[in-house]
């Protein structure tokens, strides 16, 4: 007795792929190669679908890594990967983003700058491996539409607080203009004061603004995210 793939028979007609009214989508590889190696039972004619499907399926790259990279998606395909670290930038008003591409270019990583669309970031359209996400400008909405797309080992780019939080709750690394790395074992703290603060000027007080940004800012946010950026060509 002829044995096959599986429990239920296979109809010797190609046309069990081919539902009616519609055409043939190719299939994936993987599938035809497991559907011909079937040693048994498989009528010659679906086998020689099959082996015609899987030749003639052209391989894509998935959506998401296109959603990360940006297009053309042909044109990063060869150099990056979602297994690679994402930086992650709030680009509000960042005085640091072009340092941060050209640290991540240097290594072939990918990056996405989140602003809100009062935000003229289109000199940075069209560069490999550089996404622009622009959100609405309602509070926090950089926050919402950044966060749920981080994975852990990526790198965060922010001076707000409470997005460094979230960041490192989601097992990434959190980084400040000015270079410096926030923790998880003061970030509660640092929370905290900047809640005591907030409380503060809604009750008519007043508390002293940000120093302004200066070279030495940004060369410790070079040197800072260089050092991060070490760290994972270590481990790797």
């Amino acid at each position: 007795m002829p044995t096959h793939c599986s429990s239920s028979p296979i109809p010797p007609d190609s046309s069990i792929l081919r539902p009616a009214g519609k055409s043939v989508k190719p299939l994936a590889p993987r599938f035809g190669a497991q559907m011909v190696n079937c040693r048994a039972g498989v009528a010659p004619r679906l086998a020689r679908r099959l082996h015609q499907l899987a030749a003639n399926h052209k391989p894509t790259m998935p959506q998401a890594q296109q959603d990360v990279l940006g297009h053309p998606a042909h044109r990063t395909v060869a150099k990056y990967s979602l297994d690679m670290t994402t930086i992650f930038i709030d680009a509000d008003a960042c005085p640091v983003t072009r340092d941060a591409i050209a640290a991540a270019r240097s290594r072939s990583l990918p990056v996405v700058l989140v602003a809100n669309r009062s935000q003229n970031l289109s000199h940075f359209a069209g560069r490999t491996g550089v996404e622009i996400l622009q959100v609405g400008s309602g509070r926090d909405s950089a926050d919402f539409a950044m966060v749920p797309r981080l994975s852990p080992g990526d790198i965060v780019v922010t001076g707000d607080i409470g997005l460094a939080a979230m960041a490192l709750g989601r097992g990434c690394r959190a980084l400040s203009p000015r270079g410096r790395q926030y923790l998880p074992t003061t970030i509660d703290a640092e929370l905290a004061v900047r809640h005591a603060e907030q409380r503060h000027r809604r009750a008519g007080g007043r508390t002293t603004g940000p120093a302004p940004f200066l070279d030495e800012d940004r060369q410790r946010f070079r040197e800072s995210l260089a050092r991060l950026l070490t760290e994972d060509s270590r481990a790797d």
